[in-house]
């Protein structure tokens, strides 16, 4: 889908087969910049001389640097082919909707749909169901028309069973960001994946993308097997992240490495168990990086996440929710120092830019 102005038609500073560089606007109608064209994005256009004998219909990425609407791609032209023509003289050239572009809506700021990840484990394949996806800029709309499947254990290559990473080697133990990219001169949507949660390193022509989840590899390289239920995802076999008896009574930021890293904070669910030898009431108080550091208090602010008041070390286990800080990190701290505290992760949820 190309996006579109309101009434914008030009004359171009050349005819032949050049791309369309903006000379002045037509009488009447506006020109690119007043009509608030986007650079980098996709238009649809007419171009025609003035005696109608020659006329063209494309598509192509605007620069606004320079003035210039590239000829990427021809759909009709006067001589019933695709190719450009070779105007004999100057054209007029008209920003257009054509049909093409009307089957899909308007952009919807971060709108994502479908696009379901998949990933079986003892595997280095994954999955991207059929959907559509707001680039990350909200200029374009990328759509993936079918399921695709991908890998990544060799570099990125356009289409089905392809190669998914976009630099580098596979690494073990390590999260990678999915992302969907698009083409813009030919719309070609693909998948690829990258270590950057924001900066993907992109193929060739390439230029639009939108991250749309995040998945990690065990020690062999291969994917962690996980479910995706719209925006949660959850672990086939829950990971232990922490288990240990040193816990003093004050704030201890800790690791959770099986909830993504390196973007916007996300939501871990846990299982939490903490127990202590010594024949007190135990009081444990779970809290994200970014609320104030406070002692657990029954009965006051900031809470108790969990309690034992058998005092007998039995302890005492829990399922919880908890936005992560960028690492990922939570803050554990118990009453009583020496405490035991185990955290085990279920899953996440990852928004994947809806609220950026």
């Amino acid at each position: 889908m190309s996006s579109l102005l309101n009434i914008c038609r030009f004359n171009s500073t050349a005819g032949g087969t050049t791309d369309w560089t903006y000379s002045s606007a037509v009488t009447g109608y506006q020109s690119p910049a007043a009509a608030n064209a986007i650079n980098g994005a996709t238009y649809s256009y007419r171009a025609e001389s003035n005696d109608l004998s020659q006329w063209e219909v494309g598509f192509g990425v605007y620069n606004s640097g320079a003035g210039v609407f590239a000829r990427t791609t021809v759909l009709f032209n006067s001589l019933g082919t695709t190719a450009k023509i070779n105007f004999s003289t100057v054209p007029q050239v008209a920003i257009v909707a054509l049909a093409e572009d009307l089957t899909t809506p308007a952009i919807i700021r971060n709108f994502v749909d479908g696009l379901t990840l998949s990933a079986a484990g003892g595997t280095a394949t994954f999955g991207v169901a059929a959907g559509v996806a707001a680039n990350s800029t909200n200029i374009d709309f990328l759509t993936l028309s079918s399921a695709i499947s991908k890998g990544l254990s060799a570099n990125w290559t356009v289409g089905n069973n392809g190669g998914a990473l976009d630099t580098g080697s596979a690494a073990a133990n390590t999260w990678y960001h999915v992302f969907l990219i698009k083409r813009p001169d030919t719309r070609v949507v693909d998948v690829m994946v990258s270590l950057s949660a924001t900066s993907p390193t992109l193929p060739t022509n390439y230029t639009l993308f939108r991250r749309i989840g995040s998945m990690k590899t065990d020690g062999s390289s291969q994917w962690i097997a996980f479910r995706q239920f719209g925006d949660e995802f959850m672990w086939v076999t829950p990971i232990k992240d922490v288990d240990s008896g040193g816990f003093p009574a004050s704030d201890t930021p800790t690791a959770v490495n099986s909830v993504p890293s390196g973007h916007t904070a996300v939501k871990g669910f846990f299982n939490v168990t903490a127990f202590t030898a010594t024949a007190a009431q135990l009081q444990l108080y779970v809290r994200s990086g970014f609320m104030t550091s406070q002692a657990p208090a029954f009965g006051s602010s900031p809470g108790i996440t969990l309690f034992d008041n058998s005092q007998t070390g039995q302890g005492v286990t829990e399922n919880i929710e908890m936005w992560c800080d960028a690492g990922p990190l939570v803050v554990l701290r118990p009453n009583v120092a020496a405490t035991t505290i185990r955290v085990i992760t279920r899953g996440w949820l990852d928004r994947r830019g809806r609220d950026n």
